[in-house]
């Protein structure tokens, strides 16, 4: 019985290897279907490749805490199996979850104890994976010249043990990487070749990801509809493959080239097809990525409701997507409490028990730095909390934030500490040669010295001055937001050697905490500027620039409770350019559109505080005057006509320019219908045009 039972488990894993080549969704039922076999917790390391699988799977699909869930349980069969290969395939798996959450630095130190065990154990083909998957890591934060040192080191270790599956992976990889460098064809070569593998060994998955990068490069060279082909050939295999992440990416890359080719409502349909896949998934960086291009797009086709919604929106989940980090902190900080735990009781952790323990204490740092400096949007807050901290990290006397400023074009140095206090605000050009952040800036590399009087000769042309103390020993690591270098931060020593590679790392990952929260600030204000310009663009009359309809609905409202509130009277105005068509048609639009832009000018010049006026459409135009009686507005009215009355000279028009105007007064109650002081307005308007226009007509409302 035993035996059947075990060759149905040996089954139903060969089918689940096979199906994860081409469809994640069948490899995670049949592996599902493998737990609920009991006899399978005999088998831990075939149970731990099982787990890793199903965290693997649903890791692609996008499911990323369900994934974490399996991987966990995975590590403990993994210790039970005293398997080196089957532990190291689980960290891997783990860190990329943590990379596709955007969480690098638990990604980097899961990938640093895989790294250990498998060099311990020299297990090449796991190495050249944790090459490849660092080397996406570096991709991710923008460090490109890294991101293709571990892509090469990959295909190298790949060559040596001829895996041509892991070969293929380095070629789109470094590819990838080339195109970022703008070296278009050379990584088209490099891709064409991973692209022939997958499609000959039918491996859907990374081959959506071959079109898609192949699609960009397209993009890029202007050869759009070559480039929307291979998007739409991603999308296929990406749908096949069930892989979400990569199919939400093409989604946004094939939108941008339909606007570039005018085909806005495509582009439009397929931006709320990404919108719908990120919802689905509830990823809020899809949903950030997805909001602000359906901002933009919106602010592109003048739609500026929508684009204020989605600006709006975008806001918000920015926000939501800090306190996810916070909670991401936590899982990374409860899983090495785990591992912690578990340490003592296997071979493997024995043996790096010291390192895993400062892995696990500085991940604790790192949390409770992470916490703070994401907890709010003042960037002075964010620079003390920083220098209140890193000390426990590594020796810090001196702390210093540069940011650049695009209006000088320099680097601005608002703040620095050194032992405690703050230093004087300067600013540094972009071209200074004996800078050290300035290299760091201009290069956007991190620069570690541990002896500034013999190693400054590798960067710059000779030692600049300082007006602090002398420091010895510095870090400076460039801030990178989305690709742009937005500053540098530094972390500097009096004595010298004070700091090793584990410290460059750290400041590593702190600086894209840090760089998160600074642009999450400078967004802030950014959005509230935009929000407040977008909201009087879309209540303004686009012509005339005036309030519009829309503006007047929301002003009538407020104005009608007021009065009702304190018994005041309220008068509303209609005026409508007399025979405006035939002087359209006598003088053209363009000279219509000068006098309707005049008429609406004269009514903001002539207009009280406590008058408001705005374009109904068309020639007709409206205007709310509060704490008003008959004899002021009539006051209104002569100077009005009287500035009306030299628009033909101004103007160079023969053909008179009159207007009818109705008005209507009424001090509200509560009980009373808004709508009727519209109406009798209008109903004066209307009775001043049937009389021989050119005149007021004037109601007074009484109960």
């Amino acid at each position: 019985m035993k035996n059947s039972l075990h060759t149905k488990i040996y089954d139903l894993i060969d089918k689940a290897e096979t199906a994860e080549k081409h469809n994640t969704e069948a490899a995670i039922n049949i592996s599902l279907e493998l737990l609920k076999i009991p006899e399978l917790q005999e088998l831990p390391l075939e149970a731990s490749k099982n787990l890793v699988r199903i965290g693997r799977c649903l890791w692609i699909k996008g499911d990323y805490d369900i994934s974490i869930e399996y991987l966990e349980k995975a590590l403990v069969f993994c210790s039970e199996a005293n398997d080196n290969y089957a532990l190291v395939d689980a960290l891997i798996v783990l860190a990329n979850v943590y990379k596709s959450m955007e969480w690098f630095n638990s990604a980097l130190l899961n990938y640093g104890k895989a790294l250990v065990i498998a060099e311990d154990h020299k297990l090449k083909e796991l190495i050249s994976k944790i090459y490849n998957n660092i080397g996406a890591l570096h991709e991710e934060t923008k460090n490109y010249d890294e991101a293709l040192e571990y892509f090469e080191k990959c295909l190298n270790m790949a060559k040596e043990i001829k895996n041509e599956y892991i070969i293929a992976i380095s070629y789109l990889n470094i590819g990838h990487i080339k195109m970022f460098l703008d070296n278009n064809e050379d990584a088209k070569k490099d891709i064409i070749i991973s692209k022939e593998y997958f499609d000959k060994h039918n491996r859907t998955i990374p081959l959506a990801h071959s079109y898609y990068q192949f699609g960009i490069i397209l993009k890029k060279e202007g050869n759009y509809d070559e480039s929307i082909k291979s998007f739409k050939d991603g999308i296929f295999n990406a749908e096949k493959g069930k892989d979400s992440s990569v199919l939400f990416r093409i989604y946004l890359e094939i939108a941008e080239v339909y606007i570039l080719l005018d085909e806005t409502k495509t582009a439009e349909i397929i931006y709320f097809k990404a919108l719908t896949l990120a919802k689905k998934l509830g990823m809020s960086t899809m949903l950030s990525n997805v909001y602000e291009k359906m901002a933009l797009y919106y602010q592109k086709t003048n739609n500026n409701i929508q684009a204020i919604k989605y600006f709006n929106h975008y806001n918000n989940i920015n926000n939501e997507i800090e306190d996810n980090r916070m909670k991401e902190i936590r899982k990374s900080i409860e899983l090495q409490s785990k591992l912690s735990e578990s340490k003592e009781e296997t071979k493997i952790y024995r043996n790096l028990s010291t390192k895993l323990e400062k892995s696990y204490n500085d991940m604790k740092v790192l949390s409770k730095i992470g916490q703070a400096i994401t907890s709010t949007r003042n960037i002075e807050k964010i620079f003390e909390n920083l220098y209140k901290n890193v000390n426990h990290l590594m020796p810090a006397d001196s702390l210093t934030l540069g940011l650049y400023n695009p209006e000088t074009n320099k680097l601005h140095f608002d703040l620095s500490i050194e032992k405690g206090e703050y230093l004087e605000v300067y600013s540094m050009e972009l071209n200074h040669k004996n800078s050290w952040t300035v290299w760091c800036y201009n290069n956007k590399k991190t620069v570690r010295i541990n002896d500034f009087e013999t190693e400054y000769h590798d960067y710059i042309e000779s030692e600049g001055e300082s007006d602090g103390d002398e420091m010895n020993s510095a870090i400076f690591t460039p801030l990178v937001f989305e690709d742009e270098v937005i500053g540098v931060f530094t972390v500097q020593a009096e004595k010298r050697n004070s700091y090793t590679e584990a410290d460059e790392i750290l400041l590593f990952t702190l600086s894209s905490y840090l760089a998160i929260a600074i642009k999450n600030a400078s967004k802030t204000k950014e959005l509230a500027k935009l929000n407040e310009k977008l909201k009087i663009k879309s209540e303004q009359d686009g012509l005339i620039g005036i309030a519009n309809r829309r503006l007047f609905d929301e002003k009538y409202t407020e104005s009608w409770e007021v009065s009702v509130k304190n018994k005041e009277n309220l008068l509303i105005m209609m005026m409508d350019i007399d025979n405006f068509k035939d002087l359209n048609d006598k003088y053209g639009h363009l000279t219509g559109d000068e006098v309707l832009k005049a008429v609406g000018k004269i009514l903001e010049e002539e207009k009280d505080e406590n008058s408001f006026v705005a374009r109904y459409g068309g020639d007709e135009f409206v205007a709310i005057f509060s704490q008003t009686s008959k004899s002021r507005f009539m006051e209104f009215d002569n100077r009005f006509r009287t500035k009306l009355f030299d628009l033909n000279i101004t103007l160079n028009i023969k053909t008179k320019i009159n207007v009818s105007i109705g008005v209507a007064l009424i001090t509200p109650k509560k009980e009373d219908n808004m709508k009727t002081l519209i109406y009798s307005a209008d109903e004066q308007l209307y009775s001043s045009k049937a009389n021989g226009k050119n005149q007021t007509s004037f109601i007074t409302i009484k109960k």
